[in-house]
């Protein structure tokens, strides 16, 4: 589906309210208008990157003041989590907000007025989702043996990649050393598949980071 206006409405042909708009149409939030008054996205099946939109106080005088939460959802229906909380809108300019979110685990995004003030009304313009950049989870790390090292043993080290937001050309890179003070030395890791390993080279007996 598209986007959904819910107990909330467009601006009308009113010169009252086109005169209010940034450009073109905007959503109207007035508490008043219905228990719940929300601006709901469509599915964006890749993951929320960020949130970017335009707002401002209804009213020419700003008064009573607006305010919103800006939240992200796996399904359509939430379960949400606040990103962003905006209150005392006290201004009749246009102000703008960007949020990073950065989820490849939500799917949704609300705009939720919060205001009870009587007459209180939110405008929302121009409002853009960014899916999220391309991205790496990493997960899974083994160790072989595991535990304290003897003098001479060879530490195999795994990892399981999964690469998100059309990341390619993945690679891993292993940080060690003999002890807790050393430095660490870095040597590059081989996949197969999304699977890097690498076998650490024998050192003296004792702990490896």
């Amino acid at each position: 589906g598209g986007w959904t206006l819910d107990t909330a409405r467009l601006n009308t042909a009113d010169p009252n309210e086109t005169d209010r708009a940034l450009r073109g149409r905007y959503a109207v939030l007035k508490y008043g208008e219905g228990s719940f008054q929300k601006l709901l996205s469509p599915s964006f099946s890749l993951g929320i990157g960020s949130v970017a939109m335009w707002y401002r106080n209804w009213n020419s005088n700003a008064n009573p003041a607006a305010s919103f939460i800006v939240q992200k959802g796996t399904t359509s229906s939430g379960p949400w989590v606040t990103v962003a909380e905006v209150t005392n809108v006290l201004s009749p300019d246009w102000l703008f907000l960007r949020v990073t979110v950065a989820d490849p685990s939500a799917h949704y995004v609300q705009i939720v007025n919060v205001t009870t003030a009587t007459d209180s009304t939110l405008c929302i313009d121009e409002l853009i989702i960014a899916e999220p950049g391309a991205s790496v989870t990493l997960g899974n790390p083994q160790r072989s043996p595991g535990g304290t090292l003897l003098l001479g043993d060879e530490a195999d080290i795994s990892v399981d990649a999964t690469p998100a937001g059309g990341a390619t050309n993945l690679a891993c890179t292993v940080h060690y050393r003999s002890g807790t003070t050393a430095p660490f030395t870095a040597l590059a890791m081989t996949n197969s598949g999304t699977t890097f390993s690498i076998a650490l080279p024998p050192g003296p007996a004792g702990t490896v980071q």
